[in-house]
């Protein structure tokens, strides 16, 4: 038997109330838990029956990560190596929408040449310090180095860098157990803004996201997220943890709770 402990009122959205009413539908315990400012405990829920399928901030999932009690207890998807762009990349090949990046260390940026021109950048790190954006070399710096003083980023730590590339639309999927069990649009016209894709339309993401989701196979539980390119084709942006990424529309948190739940039940530890 789980138990599913959801943190509310996360950055990105506030699912609390779907989530709860997808627990009710689907008779699984749970227990919510809010944010509080500079408390870094994950409460202790007393709970013996089962796995806890943690649900929350990236920070939360770090933290439940880094304690071998709380991740000995827990039923926990993330892999800080294997949700890394140097893991995944190297397996999806041509298909990772940033195959042609470099890698430098934060200290190479702050060494580079001064430059005007825009390019993509994001971190290594599965659990992002930062999201992946497109900046000029001034600005990325400055959000370094807030993250370098912050102490959440080192100077030996690793960045990748691209040329800026021209995405349609970008979709959210989540795979578990080698099987899709939800698609949703949440990008279009350089901005997040969510729709229910029509049935061709999903279909094809569906099966793209399938085929690439069969290259991550030691990955049990994520969410892959896909691009259509400007010319027509598909790529994949990244691979997410699936315990902190956003569900964008409420309509699909049914369909990906009732999955992982079940995943959970045949295969409870690891």
């Amino acid at each position: 038997m789980q138990l599913w402990a959801i943190q509310t009122k996360l950055a990105q959205e506030d699912s609390t109330k779907f989530l709860v009413d997808t627990f009710q539908k689907l008779g699984l315990n749970w227990a919510a838990f809010p944010v509080r400012p500079f408390d870094h405990r994950v409460p202790d829920f007393g709970w013996e029956e089962g796995p806890i399928v943690y649900y929350g901030s990236t920070g939360l999932i770090q933290r439940v990560h880094g304690n071998p009690a709380l991740r000995e207890r827990a039923r926990l998807f993330y892999d800080d190596v294997k949700h890394r762009p140097s893991w995944y990349g190297a397996r999806l090949g041509e298909a990772w929408l940033n195959h042609e990046a470099q890698t430098k260390t934060v200290w190479e940026v702050f060494a580079m040449p001064p430059s005007g021109e825009r390019f993509f950048a994001r971190p290594d790190s599965g659990l992002k310090v930062f999201a992946g954006h497109v900046s000029t070399l001034r600005d990325f710096r400055d959000l370094l180095d807030r993250h370098r003083q912050a102490g959440f980023i080192k100077t030996d730590d690793t960045v990748w860098m691209n040329r800026p590339l021209a995405i349609e639309r970008e979709y959210r999927t989540w795979i578990i157990g080698g099987e899709v069990a939800a698609v949703v649009g949440y990008r279009r016209d350089d901005r997040v803004n969510p729709w229910e894709p029509f049935d061709t339309e999903r279909a094809e993401v569906f099966r793209y996201a399938e085929e690439q989701g069969r290259k991550l196979a030691e990955l049990e539980a994520f969410v892959l997220d896909v691009a259509r390119m400007a010319d027509g084709s598909m790529r994949v942006v990244e691979v997410n943890d699936i315990h902190a990424s956003g569900f964008y529309l409420p309509e699909h948190i049914l369909d990906v709770v009732a999955e992982w739940s079940n995943f959970v039940a045949k295969y409870p530890h690891g």
